[in-house]
């Protein structure tokens, strides 16, 4: 049985371009153990170095388009354990979009991590609706289920590719 390391408190702080190998570092193994869709499909038996090469890209894509982003840290060692990237909706000028969220796979995901998500988004978005796009990956019903019980969502619309798009209700 894995061990997992519990968080009692965390903190946030704006991105800066000297933290992408920490939060490439998260970002793999985040795809690694929850296989996301829309980055699974192409790294499939591919080799680590590609794998890097193509994640590497693909973050500094979603860095680019997001106007914000944010490391969750822990205060007393300045450890970077998390990120969270939004961006204005393309849809709707009154939405801002949680691109993408994530933690250190060894962290369990507990109210500290919820609690410092909420209050980056609720600091952040100016009175406008906060939705996100749950993208298909391994044991998706199970995510959804996780995401209901950690926050409260109402399901907007699923698309022709299995896209959930939420609201997230603060």
């Amino acid at each position: 049985m894995k061990k997992y390391t519990k968080i009692n408190k965390l903190e946030y702080k704006e991105y800066k371009p000297e933290y992408f190998a920490e939060i490439f570092a998260i970002f793999w193994e985040f795809q690694k153990k929850n296989k996301i869709s829309m980055y699974e499909n192409l790294c499939k038996n591919q080799s680590d170095l590609m794998i890097a090469m193509y994640l590497t890209e693909e973050l500094k894509q979603l860095c680019s388009k997001c106007s914000k982003k944010f490391v969750a840290f822990l205060p007393e060692t300045n450890e970077i354990v998390g990120f969270a990237l939004f961006s204005e909706n393309y849809f709707s000028k009154n939405c801002l979009e949680l691109q993408f969220a994530c933690k250190k796979p060894k962290y369990i995901y507990c109210k500290a991590f919820r609690d410092c998500l909420f209050e980056c988004i609720y600091n952040i978005r100016d009175d406008k609706k906060v939705v996100a796009v749950l993208g298909k990956r391994e044991k998706f019903d199970k995510y959804l289920n996780f995401i209901r019980r950690i926050m409260k969502i109402d399901i907007i619309n699923v698309d022709q590719y299995e896209n959930t798009l939420v609201e997230i209700k603060l």
